[in-house]
Order: structure tokens, then C-alpha cells, then sequence
């Protein structure tokens, strides 16, 4: 993400028979009066073979989990956001988002957190709508549940959110992938330090990295001063 066959090691049987006398030595000849092989039944081995290999291939490349780029142009490093519950309760959720431009039609397969601790997700996804000038405002690090005043201030298409595992998207259309976020012990703080999204197309299991990490501090503490994080 195997077990072994009995048969010959070293020249000797050893699948529990025994050879009676000494033991001939081989010479890869046929035995006198033994008849030899003809082309034909060698030409069939040898295809059955190459298409045994064939098939092997296929299923490795079929069910396999390969390294992928179709649901984003690659990152530029690591962000990581610091996101404080201060203003909302100790123990409540965070809303986090991430956002697909997939360049190949693909349906998602789940989502997984790289590193971490102390959290749990559910991961929803949502099409961007695109203002006049292109621009459009996504989810970011914020209190969860969102307020009607933070989905009409997102430029998204609330009617058509659907769970994240599953979803198929269209090459073109940018998506937001929705995170709600669960601290297990809301007295610890939690984090993670990417997002692996995992899809198939193009008749494979893809999986593609976003270094998009997220630190929670321990109920409503602040966010710790650090040049490489961002404060929310």
C-alpha cells in the first residue's frame, strides 16, 4: 500500500517431497526421449507472460494513490495561520477554507490533515463566484458556525455546497473546500501542517498536497508572535 509460494530454492525441492539418490546435475537440456518444447508453446509463454505483466501494471496504476497537480497551480513554501477562538467561545469551533482550480474534470475522494493533533474536520466544497475584476473572497480562518453576515460577505454559491468526499468538479470552475474545525480537548492547542486532497481522474487515484497549515491556541489564548505565521 505477500506471502510467499512454496517452490524450489537453490536447486533443491522444498515443498515437502524428498528426491530419492543423487541429484542429477542440471543442465538445462532435455532429458533423452524428453521432447523439446516447441516455438509455438514458448512464443505462448512468453505472451502470457508480457500480459500477466500487463495486468499487473494496470492494477498497480488503477489502484494506487499517485502523487497529483490537477486541483491547483503548485505553492509557492508553507503558510501557516494562527487562528484565535478569542471574541467567541473556549471551547467553540473555527471555520478554515482552501481553494481548487482544477484543470481536469475530477471527483474528490476525501481529505486528509498532515501532522495533526488534537483535531478533527468535516470538509465540505462550494463554487466561487467570480466578481466583474475576477476577484472573489473565500473562507478563511474564522468562528464557526458562520453567521449570515459571513456567508453574504463571501463570494460563493452557498446553494450548491455538497460534502467534499464524492464531489465532482468541472475543469475551470474554482471551488472553496469549507473546513469545520474540531479541537478534540479545547484545553490543548491544535494544529496541522498541510492538506492532502485525494481525487480521481484521468482513470487513476491522484492525491495533491496543499502546505496550508493552521495552529489553534488552547482556548481563547492569543496567537503567539512568529514571523512565519500569519495572525487571524
Amino acid at each position: 500500500m505477500r506471502a510467499g509460494t512454496i517452490g524450489e530454492r537453490g536447486g533443491q525441492i522444498v515443498a515437502g517431497t524428498s528426491a530419492v539418490g543423487p541429484e542429477a546435475p542440471a543442465t538445462g537440456a532435455p532429458e533423452p526421449g524428453e521432447p523439446r518444447p516447441s516455438r509455438g508453446r514458448l512464443a505462448a509463454w512468453a505472451g502470457g507472460a508480457l500480459a500477466a505483466a500487463f495486468v499487473v501494471g494496470g492494477t498497480w496504476w488503477v489502484t494506487a494513490v499517485h502523487p497529483g497537480g490537477h486541483l491547483s497551480p503548485p505553492e509557492d513554501g508553507t503558510v501557516t495561520v494562527c487562528a484565535t477562538r478569542a471574541g467567541g467561545p473556549a471551547d467553540g469551533d473555527v471555520a478554515f477554507g482552501a481553494v481548487l482550480e482544477p484543470t481536469s474534470d475530477v471527483e474528490l475522494t476525501g481529505l486528509t490533515l498532515v501532522g495533526a493533533t488534537n483535531v478533527v474536520v468535516d470538509a465540505t466544497v462550494v463554487p466561487v463566484v467570480h466578481g466583474s475584476d475576477g476577484g472573489y473572497t473565500t473562507v478563511g480562518a474564522m468562528h464557526w458556525p458562520l453567521s449570515s453576515a459571513d456567508r453574504a460577505g463571501l463570494t460563493l454559491e452557498w446553494s450548491s455546497e455538497r460534502d467534499l468526499a464524492g464531489a465532482h468538479l468541472t475543469a475551470g470552475v474554482t471551488e472553496d473546500v469549507v473546513l469545520r474545525v474540531h479541537a478534540d480537548d479545547a484545553a490543548a492547542q491544535a494544529s496541522w501542517s498541510a492538506i492532502r486532497v485525494t481525487y480521481r481522474t484521468a482513470g487513476a487515484h491522484w492525491a495533491q498536497t496543499f502546505h496550508q497549515g493552521l495552529i489553534i491556541p488552547a482556548g481563547t489564548a492569543t496567537c503567539f508572535t512568529d514571523d512565519d505565521t500569519e495572525q487571524q
